[in-house]
Parts: C-alpha cells; sequence; structure tokens
C-alpha cells in the first residue's frame, strides 16, 4: 500500500508528501510537511504509519487545532479521499494497494544479472536462468523460460539502456527513448511518453514520435488511448491491446481534455493495436510508455509487451537521473541567486547603532537560511527620539526577504515622516502589508519610541513575543504583554493599543523573536521561556552581557541540531541618566 498526503488548499497546493513512517506538518522548518501559517504551531500534527497500509492522524497539542473533513480531530484513523486541514492549508489523503505484477516486468529486474565475458559475448548465468525459471513457476504463466528469447530480449534492453543511461537533458533523453523503442519494435507507428507533472499531479504528454510512413495522421493531430493509460498507472504493470479488443471502459485519473503537446490528445481510435507500460522509480509513478501500431495493422506480442516493460524500468531511472540533474543545476543557480538576496536583506540591517551617553544596545542576528524573515532596525527619528523595530515575517527564502525590505521601509519612511506614535505606525504597516494581497504572508512586529529628553518608551506590539525587562533594581524577569495585539496582515483596518514605560538607570530591556526560546535540540526538546527567563536573570544586567549569556547557552542547548528558525536579538540598557540627545552621524553606516 502506498500513501501520500496532496495538498489541495494553501501556499504548498499541488506538492505531494509520501507517508513513510511518521510524518510531522508543522510550522518548524524541520517538519515533514513544512506549513508557513502563524496560525500553524512549529510541530502542528503528524500522521503516524499503523502498518498494512493504514495511517492515523495526531495532533501534537497545536494551538489551533487539527481538522478532518472539517471536523475538529484530536486522534484519527484516515480513510482514502479525507481531507485533512491546518491552519489555511488542505491535504488529502490518498492510499493505493500495489497489486502484483505480471511476471515479465520481474524477469526484466533478474536478468539485468548477467556475465559479460571479455570476448563481449554476452550470455545468461546459469543462477539467472534458474531465477527466471523459479518466477515462472510461482507466477503460474509459464514453467520454464527460452534463454534464446531472454537473450534477444536482454541485448535489446542493454542497447537501449546504454544509450540513454549519461542524458541528463530530459528533452533530448525522452526523444532518445522513443528513437530507440521504434528500432526495436518495428510495428510501432506512434510513440508518446506521458509524465506526471511533479507540481500539478497532472499526466501530460511530455514527447512525442510518429514514423514519417503514418503521414496523413499528422495533419489531424496525433491521438493516444487514454483507456491504455489509466490502466497502466492504475494496475503499475504493461497493458497490452489487440486490434479486434473491445475497448475497456477507461478509469479516469483526470480530465484528458486538459492536456495537449504539439496536437496531442487522448482518443479511442478503433482497430489500433497498443500497449503502454509504466514509468515507475522508487515506488514514485513518473508516468507511462505508450505504443501504437497502423490500425489493422501488425499486432504487438506478449515478448513486446514484456521488453517494453523492462525498458521502461530503465528509462525511469534515466528520467529520474535527468531531472535530479536539472534540479541540481537550478539549487546552483537558486544559491547564487540566495547569496545576492542575502547581501541585499543584510544592507537594510543597520550596520551601526546609535551612541548615546548612558544608553547601550546590543544586537545578534542569524538566519536559518540564506534568506531569513527576521528583522531589526533602530530608526533615528529625531535628536530625543530613536524607533526600535523587531519583527518576523512569515516563512524564509527570497519571498520573506523582499516582504522584510518592503515593511521595513514603509515603517522607517513613515515613522520618520511622521513622527509618529508606535500606534500609529503599525497600523500604517498592517495596511502596507495588506495592500500587497499576499494571502499567506503575516508579520509579527514590536515598535518601541524610545524618548531620550523624557527618559520613557512607548511599545505597540503586533503578535510579538512581548519584551522582557531585567534590572540591577529588582530580582527576576517582569514581560511587558499589555499592549499586544494580532499580527500585521490579519485584520484590516487594526487599530493597534501602545503602553508607555519610564526607563531608569539599571534597566535592560530584550527584545527576541520565536527562533530563540523555539529552538529546538536533536532530542526536539525546545528551548523554552523557562530557560530563556531564566538565563537573562541569572547574570549582570547588562545588555552585552545578556546577548552573550543567551546565545551562549543557546548553543550548548542545540549542540548538532540544525538550526529550524532564524534568531534575533537586540538588547538596549541604561546605565546613568540619558543625556537626551543621539548623535546621529554613527547610527547607520553607507
Amino acid at each position: 500500500m502506498t500513501a501520500r498526503l496532496v495538498a489541495i488548499g494553501g501556499p504548498s497546493a499541488g506538492k505531494r508528501y509520501p507517508l513513510q513512517g511518521e510524518c510531522v506538518l508543522g510550522r518548524s522548518f524541520n517538519s515533514d510537511v513544512y506549513i508557513g501559517d502563524l496560525n500553524v504551531s512549529r510541530r502542528h500534527a503528524r500522521v503516524l504509519d499503523q502498518g498494512d497500509g493504514k495511517h492515523t492522524i495526531e495532533d501534537l497539542g497545536s494551538g489551533n487545532g487539527t481538522f478532518v473533513n472539517n471536523k475538529q480531530v484530536h486522534r484519527y484513523d484516515l480513510e482514502p479521499q479525507d481531507v485533512v486541514r491546518i491552519g489555511g492549508s488542505e491535504f488529502r489523503y490518498e492510499a493505493e494497494e500495489r497489486q502484483r505484477q505480471r511476471w515479465g516486468t520481474e524477469v526484466m529486474t533478474v536478468i539485468a544479472d548477467v556475465v559479460l565475458p571479455e570476448t563481449g559475448e554476452i550470455r545468461l548465468d546459469p543462477r539467472t536462468t534458474a531465477q527466471l525459471d523459479e518466477v515462472a513457476r510461482e507466477q503460474g504463466d509459464l514453467s520454464s523460460i527460452d534463454e534464446k528469447r531472454a537473450l534477444k530480449m536482454l541485448k535489446s534492453m542493454y542497447k537501449v539502456t546504454d544509450a540513454i543511461a549519461s542524458e541528463l537533458d530530459l528533452d533530448k533523453l525522452l526523444q532518445k527513448i522513443l528513437d530507440h523503442l521504434f528500432a526495436v519494435l518495428p510495428q510501432a507507428e506512434r510513440g508518446f511518453i506521458l509524465l506526471v507533472d511533479p507540481q500539478t499531479g497532472q499526466l501530460l504528454p511530455e514527447a512525442v514520435k510518429q514514423r514519417a510512413s503514418a503521414g496523413p495522421a499528422v495533419a489531424s493531430g496525433l491521438t493516444y488511448s487514454q483507456t491504455i493509460v489509466d490502466q497502466v498507472l492504475l494496475q503499475g504493470e504493461g497493458v497490452i491491446r489487440l486490434a479486434n479488443a473491445e475497448p475497456a471502459r477507461p478509469a479516469r485519473l483526470g480530465d484528458p481534455n486538459q492536456a495537449s503537446f504539439h496536437g496531442v490528445s487522448a482518443t479511442s481510435r478503433k482497430n489500433v493495436p497498443r500497449m503502454g507500460a509504466p514509468l515507475f522509480c522508487g515506488g514514485e509513478k513518473l508516468g507511462t510508455l505508450h505504443l501504437e501500431a497502423e490500425p489493422d495493422g501488425d499486432e504487438f506480442s506478449q515478448d513486446d509487451l514484456d521488453l517494453l516493460s523492462g525498458i521502461a524500468r530503465q528509462a525511469a531511472l534515466a528520467i529520474a537521473n535527468a531531472r535530479a540533474g536539472q534540479a541540481l543545476v537550478q539549487h546552483e543557480r537558486l544559491e547564487a541567486d540566495l547569496q545576492m538576496a542575502r547581501k541585499i536583506q543584510k544592507s537594510f540591517l543597520p550596520k551601526h547603532l546609535p551612541t548615546v551617553h548612558g544608553l547601550e544596545f546590543e544586537t545578534h542576528y542569524e538566519a536559518a537560511s540564506h534568506v531569513g524573515g527576521d528583522f531589526y532596525d533602530v530608526i533615528e527619528i529625531s535628536p530625543t527620539r530613536i524607533g526600535i523595530l523587531v519583527g518576523d515575517i512569515s516563512g524564509h527564502g527570497v519571498a520573506a526577504a523582499l516582504m522584510m525590505a518592503r515593511l521595513t521601509t514603509a515603517i522607517r519612511l513613515f515613522s520618520q515622516s511622521n513622527t509618529a506614535e508606535p500606534a500609529a505606525v503599525l497600523t500604517h504597516a498592517n495596511r502596507a502589508l495588506l495592500e500587497t494581497e499576499q494571502d499567506a504572508i503575516f508579520a509579527t512586529v514590536l515598535f518601541i519610541l524610545l524618548d531620550l529628553e523624557n527618559n520613557t518608551f512607548t511599545i505597540a506590539n503586533a503578535g510579538h513575543q512581548p519584551p522582557m525587562v531585567t534590572s540591577s533594581r529588582f530580582e527576576g524577569i517582569s514581560e511587558l504583554d499589555d499592549a499586544t495585539a494580532v499580527a500585521l496582515g490579519v485584520v484590516p483596518d487594526m487599530d493597534y493599543p501602545q503602553e508607555v514605560y519610564q526607563l531608569v538607570a539599571g534597566d535592560v530591556v530584550l527584545l527576541y523573536t520565536d527562533g530563540i526560546n523555539e529552538a529546538m535540540n536533536r532530542q526536539q526538546d525546545e528551548y523554552g521561556m523557562a530557560r530563556l527567563k531564566q538565563i537573562v536573570a541569572s547574570g549582570p544586567a547588562e545588555s552585552k552581557a545578556i546577548v552573550k549569556r543567551v546565545i551562549s547557552d543557546l548553543r550548548r542547548f542545540v549542540v548538532g541540531a540544525a538550526q529550524s528558525d532564524d534568531q534575533t536579538l537586540l538588547a538596549f540598557g541604561v546605565s546613568a541618566r540619558l543625556s537626551g540627545e543621539v548623535d546621529l552621524e554613527t547610527t547607520r553606516g553607507d
């Protein structure tokens, strides 16, 4: 039994996720099914393989729940076609029973074990012949296999495999496969390779071939049998149909009219000998090979089908390799783009921090990938007012970085031109984010206005972790969560609250993102708020010392585990009464 989750709604719509062992769904970058949605917990739910093809979904104590067929569940045994909803994403559970394959396709696997003597002559190893006989007896189709027939098939397979094995250009590879099929199967007049699109799951004709002798059909367009294609994919084995056979009712996998390639379409022409074989690699359905002869022409034999099925196995490996090669090239190009994007992103972060007598700043920023969703800024609004910004865009990569750049620019320009209060800044930023019409993008943002003249700071919080305050004046930690509202990009026309706090000598305010408290070690344990608060309060109430303690303790905790989210810390502390003026010349680099 093969099973998968197919994303049918949300940012990942069209993607397929095979289910093997435990499959975790969540917002963590380490999840098997990553869902970049702030309404989704880091480890939201998991699907467990119960054996015998059965799967159970289990909610992992998520904040917003797991739903199956629009009903909230804690633990549920999935059935085919059930729809799982987590946050704004939906997944369809699919399960298919693998049917036992005909002996012919299994023979092709066994006869690949051959002896190639120094003379160049190809002979079957006696052990292989014995294996073939055993396979035939087990399947009940034949009592023995003729060695000459097997040798002939093997030589044809070897020739085709040798020709296609090293081709990494997918388009050229597909054409080579058809060319060599026409060479070893002379009665074939038309050939098609249909592949499953990795993004949409649709089966599309990707390569076609027609002999010149079939001329008249070119003007009317090439056609293939949807019935044969459906049977091949559903049964997972080669199918042959004689010219005078009654047409089978097609078991549709999709709309046959949706695909078109140089005039290729599905049809049901009569009196046409046809055969097809599946392209499977590692349990994944890549597509099918499909051949047709002329109407009332020479029939395809069982030997022909066996040969086609064997070649299809080798072709599937070559297609998978070609796709992997293309993916590697695309990955290298993406890596280069991400390196450039990271440079651009870092240019939006402050290179220098303000110099104010009695005020100390300290920061730490580390992206989980080349380009992250965390951001921070220190904005010179006036000689006596400083804006401090920390936030987190949902998701990672270039899209998150571009949205971060747009959002920080909007906040910077608005706060500088209007000398606005934090509540007004977040209201403006919320409107700017909603105008992008990106439904899957949210941002948690904390904006603080530091008033050097009155020794106060004003906070407005859009769904972000509340600031921590530690001080030499008291023990422990105080969290400032009075002015917290929903994240940006969620509610239109949102009015954000704000609160004013006094800042005195000995106070340190720490801002951070969830990549700190939600960091995980190799045992999948979270760093946690309790440990963060303990380490913040465990030493001197100084900005540099606090940031250093947190990072050192965090690295000890996660040692050996991959970083799953961006990590940002920004602390500012007061060691004496503020001078009332910031040195604007040293706040930002060129």
